[in-house]
């Protein structure tokens, strides 16, 4: 199983007439918990581009109100940019990259800080107690030390050798066809790939000890949108696992969004209490005998989103996907990708888990939300929280299964675990010239004949060959 990562194009960065040599990871990380509409962060390259512009962006029936502005309502935003891999500076060029701070008040932020991580390095931290009317200017060190690690062609690999690490590589072949529709199957333009709404959820009489209880099992029914065919199919959801949680309402119809899967759930005590359910899509009516039922022969490739992920100092929203083939952030994100692999055990994923900041009401912003994808018709999701005290919080967790949401991501961060592999060479579409085996490359393929544009060398700050953006 191969893994790739890649991000939708943040920014594309250019350095003078400088050439560099090896680079560092670089995230900076803004939490401002008071007045956040007020504040800004520029970062600059030694060359002085502004390479970023961070400020508020949740949105308002206003747009743009909550960001650099006097008059913005939102108060509170944390989240973390990822800049992926930067040139270190070399010896012979004085200047640094560097940050300016700003207030739309021209005055000392209320309260906030900024975190500049060079190479896992959290020590430049800022709280804007400086701003003043020509803001206020840091530098931080992108330079070869001597200690901090490069960024390795083993985690950031560039599988097509043009120079462009997949992490921000949207080709990764270099076929002219984006790695979300060859590794995925994801078409933003039509989108049409099946998707699950939960509404009008049923128990199963005699599964478990009773609704809510462990190996309750709900029915769903028709709940598979499948464009490709007129079959129907119900979606049946156990309950494989339940610590020092209780379920108040496993799928609540009457707030938000009805098609969301939205699980009221309450967790007691430290550690992580949670609830894990299996989703298996049957054909319509498979009966349930004792607990147990048979998966629809038609396999389905189904994606999602999880939404308004926040969370305390306290304790944190939390969700874990087992053996997904895909999952991803929106860049920024406030949240932290937890990686799942114990040896021996086969439940492999990963997960994500909120930040310290609390949005009100349920929040669309896609800095709380977490994309994955299964190519399985039985897939297990957990619910959980990470709590550090001995208290009790209920807390409504939404899901929604349409795997298209993804397109909603400003520049999504996107880990491929097991992409589409159409002909069975155990390379993954996204990395395969010839992703049927056919003896046709994908790019005469995926074109018409007429106005064939061939592959290309010269490419853009996203990997993407600069003939091919048209």
């Amino acid at each position: 199983m191969r893994k790739i990562t890649l991000v939708l194009a943040i920014i594309s960065i250019v350095f003078s007439s400088v050439i560099y040599g090896q680079t560092k990871r670089v995230k900076i990380t803004v939490d401002w918990s008071d007045q956040a509409h007020e504040n800004l962060v520029e970062v600059y390259d030694p060359a002085n581009n502004l390479l970023l512009s961070i400020c508020n962006n949740i949105e308002t029936a206003v747009p743009d109100d909550n960001c650099f502005n006097t008059t913005g309502t939102e108060n509170t935003y944390a989240a973390t940019y990822d800049l992926g891999c930067l040139p270190t500076v070399p010896t012979n060029i004085a200047d640094e990259y560097y940050l300016i701070l700003k207030s739309a008040d021209d005055l000392p932020w209320n309260s906030g800080s900024v975190i500049v991580n060079v190479a896992g390095d959290d020590s430049p931290i800022y709280d804007g107690s400086g701003v003043n009317a020509t803001g206020e200017t840091h530098d931080f060190i992108v330079r070869d030390d001597g200690s901090s690690p490069f960024c390795d062609v083993d985690d950031f690999p560039d599988s097509d050798n043009d120079g462009v690490i997949d992490f921000v590589d949207q080709d990764d072949d270099n076929d002219g066809i984006l790695d979300t529709q060859e590794g995925l199957e994801l078409n933003q333009f039509d989108c049409l790939v099946p998707s699950l709404s939960f509404e009008d959820g049923v128990y199963v009489d005699g599964t478990g000890s009773g609704p809510g209880t462990l190996f309750a099992v709900y029915r769903f029914e028709n709940a598979v949108n499948d464009d490709f065919n007129d079959d129907d199919y119900d979606v049946l959801l156990k309950i494989t696992e339940l610590t020092n949680t209780s379920i108040e309402n496993i799928d609540d119809d009457t707030v938000d969004n009805a098609p969301f899967l939205q699980s009221e759930l309450t967790f007691t005590g430290s550690g992580v209490p949670g609830v894990t359910y299996e989703f298996t899509i049957v054909d319509d009516g498979e009966p349930v005998v004792n607990g147990n039922y048979n998966p629809s022969a038609n396999i389905f490739r189904i994606g999602g989103t999880t939404w308004d992920c926040d969370g305390t100092p306290t304790y944190q929203e939390s969700v874990r996907y087992y053996n997904p083939s895909a999952f991803g952030l929106d860049n920024p994100t406030s949240l932290t990708t937890d990686i799942y692999d114990e040896p021996g055990v086969d439940n492999d994923g990963a997960g994500i888990t909120a930040g310290t900041v609390t949005y009100g009401g349920f929040s669309t912003n896609t800095i709380l939300r977490s994309y994955f994808q299964f190519s399985s018709n039985q897939f297990s999701i957990r619910m959980q929280l990470k709590n550090s005290q001995e208290t009790t919080h209920t807390r409504l967790y939404a899901m929604s299964f349409t795997q298209c949401d993804i397109f909603d991501y400003k520049a999504p961060t996107l880990t491929i675990l097991q992409g589409k592999d159409t002909d069975g060479d155990l390379v993954d579409n996204q990395l395969d010239l010839d992703s049927d085996n056919d003896g046709i490359p994908d790019n005469v393929e995926f074109q018409s004949t007429l106005g064939y544009v061939a592959p290309t060398m010269t490419l853009d700050g996203a990997g993407l060959p600069v003939k091919d953006e048209d």
